[in-house]
């Protein structure tokens, strides 16, 4: 656990996300086991699925760092399809070897890492969305979060920068601590993304209980202290700036309309139809009202 960091205990949340998370097309589930870590890295095993066809799609959906184990006689296939950031350990193998490929992966993974709150850098969103978006479409749709701290100046201006900055950190390890299963980056200031692949209705859900688990207060010892959160959903092939500017500017509506809220970009949508004012308009009266 981060230091400072307060303990969240909420096992029904982590579920409820990684089930979101997890669930396909068909309303079905992957069948993702619960997962292991050390260090930042994610232990997944092959002999916790029925075959390795499930095994390589439940590590498919990881976004974060993983060492697989396997057995010897899978280590061929797998190596054929594992990604070149993670590596592969055979059951038996001793514990120091185990460790050190352990060790190998979290070196490698904390150069990505925001220095403060240990999620991801916005680099490296950029670069996933990069990768994923130019394949979105109505059976690979992406969804992004973006939720900011709606009085971190408040916290810093009363208890010092000191302070505030571990109110982020706190932000971070809770959003990481309930999204597991996918990225998690700070984007900027009190900013953090989540990517959600999947429609805008699961990033709704996912966020909804992120909301929920910021107001409940377990995470912050400042009473108080809430969140905004911007949801967008792209389901045709884009540029990354699309999705990004499409949750900036439903985040912009959270905050600009009581702040402490969840907003998604096809709520704004509807207004335009409903008004006949262009989105727009409405985004710019949004960021004016915030500014």
């Amino acid at each position: 656990m981060i230091d400072d960091c307060l303990m969240f205990d909420s096992p029904s949340a982590i579920e409820a996300i990684t089930d979101i998370l997890t669930c396909t097309d068909d309303g079905g589930s992957s069948s993702v086991v619960p997962l292991e870590e050390s260090r930042h890295v994610i232990s997944i095993h092959s002999r916790n699925y029925p075959n390795l066809e499930s095994f390589k799609k439940a590590y498919m959906l990881l976004k974060r760092p993983a060492l697989c184990f396997v057995d010897v006689d899978q280590l061929s296939e797998v190596l054929a399809w594992i990604r070149e950031s993670d590596d592969i350990a055979v059951f038996g193998d001793s514990v120091e070897l185990t460790q050190w490929r352990f060790d190998r992966i979290a070196r490698s993974f904390c150069k990505q890492l925001d220095p403060l709150t240990q999620v991801y850098q916005r680099s490296k969103l950029v670069d996933t969305l990069v990768e994923i978006c130019p394949r979105g479409s109505a059976e690979t749709p992406v969804s992004l979060i973006l939720m900011d701290i709606d009085n971190l100046k408040g916290v810093n201006d009363r208890y010092g920068p000191v302070e505030g900055n571990k109110v982020l950190k706190q932000l971070g390890h809770l959003v990481q601590t309930l999204c597991q299963m996918t990225l998690v980056a700070r984007t900027r200031g009190g900013e953090f993304a989540v990517l959600v692949e999947s429609r805008e209705l699961a990033a709704r859900r996912v966020a909804e209980i992120l909301w929920q688990a910021v107001n409940e207060n377990q995470w912050c010892k400042y009473p108080g202290i809430t969140a905004s959160f911007g949801v967008a959903c792209v389901s045709e092939a884009c540029q990354p700036s699309t999705l990004l500017t499409r949750a900036d500017e439903a985040l912009y509506s959270a905050k600009a309309n009581g702040r402490n809220q969840v907003v998604c970009y096809n709520d704004i949508a509807a207004k335009s139809h409903m008004t006949g004012e262009e989105i727009d308009v409405i985004s710019l009266e949004n960021k004016a009202r915030v500014m």
